[in-house]
């Protein structure tokens, strides 16, 4: 593989990662927005199934699962994909006149 192969696979997957990373987040703004707007309904729902879940212990589970996936947006795609644009940045060719 040459280097101009690599750097296009770099570039690629940058991009992919950077790609995720905003997906991930709409994904989170959608729970947040589907949890502030319909939390009682679905505490009502799940409460069904979980019979001893507290509507306290409800919020915290959302808050702790929004946290986790907001946590494993930066930690797997967007500090990956800043770290490969870096490298691509630092190591690019000069140009020759």
């Amino acid at each position: 593989m040459s280097q101009s192969d690599n750097r296009e696979l770099l570039s690629d997957v940058g991009r992919i990662c950077f790609k995720c990373f905003l997906m991930t987040m709409g994904v989170l703004l959608v729970w947040f927005a589907a949890f502030t707007q319909a939390g009682d309904w679905a505490w009502e729902f799940q409460s069904q199934w979980f019979n001893e879940l507290s509507k306290p212990e409800f919020i915290q589970i959302n808050y702790y699962g929004m946290t986790f996936l907001k946590l494993c947006a930066f930690l797997f795609f967007l500090f990956p994909c800043l770290a490969i644009k870096w490298q691509l940045k630092r190591n690019r060719p000069m140009n020759s006149a």
